[in-house]
C-alpha cells in the first residue's frame, strides 16, 4: 500500500475510534443524569437516612431498585475524568434546560442534581462562572424553589451568596431569590431536600 494512503487510513481509523469513544462517553453520561434524576424526582426514592434504613431493612423492592439505579448513575458520572464530566454536565444544563420536551427536562434536571458531586474548589468556580452567564430559562431551573442538594455542599458558600445576591429577582422562579440565598448559607437542608446525598 502507498505509504501516504496507509498513513491517511491510520489517521482516519484513529479519528473514528476517538469519535466512538466520545459517543459512548456521551451516552453513558446522559444515562447517568437520567438515573441521578431519580434521587430527587422519583416518588418512592428515600429522602432521609431513616427512610433509606426502613427501605433496606424491609427490603422494599421499588425503593431498592430506585436507589440502585441512582447509585449506578453516580458511578457512571464519577468514572469520567472530573473536568470532562463537569464540562458535559454544564453543557447538558445549558442546552437541555430551555427545552420543554420531557426527555430533555429529565436530562436537564438530572444534570443539575449531579452538580452535587462536583465539590473541588476549582470545579465549583467553573460551575459558578458558567451559571452566572446562563440565560434566564436555565437559571429558572437551576434555582428551583424545590431546592437542590448541591446548594448545601459548596466549598465556598459565601462566594455563591455574593454572586446570587447580585442577580435580578426575575432570574428566580416564584420570587425565590431569598430562599436560594438562604440555602447556600445553610449547613444542611431545612427540609427533606432530595436523596442525592444518600447515594453511596
Amino acid at each position: 500500500m502507498n505509504p501516504v494512503k496507509k498513513s491517511s487510513l491510520a489517521t482516519l481509523l484513529a479519528l473514528v475510534g476517538l469519535l466512538a469513544v466520545f459517543a459512548c462517553e456521551t451516552d453513558s453520561l446522559d444515562d447517568a443524569y437520567r438515573r441521578i434524576y431519580l434521587a430527587k424526582y422519583a416518588v418512592d426514592f428515600p429522602t432521609s437516612e431513616e427512610e433509606l434504613h426502613r427501605c433496606e431493612s424491609n427490603r422494599v423492592k421499588t425503593c431498592l431498585d430506585l436507589v440502585a439505579k441512582a447509585t449506578d448513575g453516580k458511578r457512571r458520572l464519577l468514572a469520567v475524568e472530573p473536568n470532562k464530566a463537569l464540562d458535559r454536565t454544564l453543557k447538558t444544563i445549558v442546552s437541555s434546560c430551555p427545552l420543554e420536551d420531557s426527555d430533555q427536562q429529565e436530562l436537564c434536571l438530572g444534570a443539575i442534581v449531579a452538580l452535587y458531586f462536583f465539590t473541588e474548589p476549582e470545579l465549583d468556580a467553573r460551575i459558578l462562572r458558567e451559571l452566572m452567564k446562563a440565560e434566564r430559562t436555565v437559571l429558572h431551573k437551576v434555582f428551583s424553589p424545590s431546592m437542590f442538594g448541591w446548594y448545601y455542599n459548596r466549598p465556598q458558600p459565601k462566594v455563591w451568596i455574593d454572586a446570587v445576591s447580585k442577580l435580578p429577582p426575575d432570574d428566580f422562579p416564584h420570587d425565590g431569590k431569598a430562599s436560594v440565598i438562604n440555602a447556600f448559607g445553610a449547613s444542611k437542608p431545612a427540609g427533606l431536600g432530595d436523596g442525592v446525598r444518600l447515594l453511596k
